[in-house]
């Protein structure tokens, strides 16, 4: 989705709407994901800004901002079975209370029901986060999952 892309963009850079290099990111990314139209990346670029503003007022963005140490996109390999399994970690930092991970999602919920279909379908990927990390790090990291959109707010969850 070009939306999660865009938000996903702004957050690793650490950029939100008070910054006045987020919009034309937002923009080259809108254009980059193929919107042809001004009307569709306008559409994407509210929609992100709206999403950014909620993670920028909730308090854990606040705790990120304490942050001791703080590594957006993190790449992990591990082998499972005969393969190697990679990808990346959203945002790993080290707060108060140790190393933590913070999972963004752009998903739009829109029921109790339909975020708990949507955490089940994470918990997971959010597992193969810990073991990376706790592999790297000698340490089991506190995991959560923030949704940007979660029946028009901002929700954590703990894994």
């Amino acid at each position: 989705e070009v939306v999660g892309v865009m938000v996903h963009k702004a957050i690793e850079l650490w950029r939100f709407p008070e910054d006045p290099l987020l919009l034309p990111m937002l923009e080259t990314a809108a254009l980059d994901a193929g919107l042809a139209s001004q009307k569709l990346v306008r559409a994407a670029v509210d929609e992100a800004l709206e999403l950014l503003s909620r993670l920028r007022a909730h308090p854990i963005h606040s705790e990120i901002e304490r942050a001791t140490e703080r590594y957006h996109e993190v790449p992990y390999s591990r082998l499972v079975g005969d393969h190697t399994e990679t990808g990346y970690i959203d945002l790993l930092f080290r707060g108060e209370n140790g190393w933590q991970i913070v999972d963004f999602k752009t998903d739009a919920i829109y029921s109790e029901n339909h975020k708990a279909e949507l955490f089940a379908g994470y918990a997971g990927q959010m597992r193969w986060y810990v073991s990376a990390v706790e592999a790297l790090l000698g340490e089991p990291p506190r995991v959560r999952i923030c949704f940007l959109d979660d029946l028009g707010s901002v929700g954590v969850v703990e894994v």
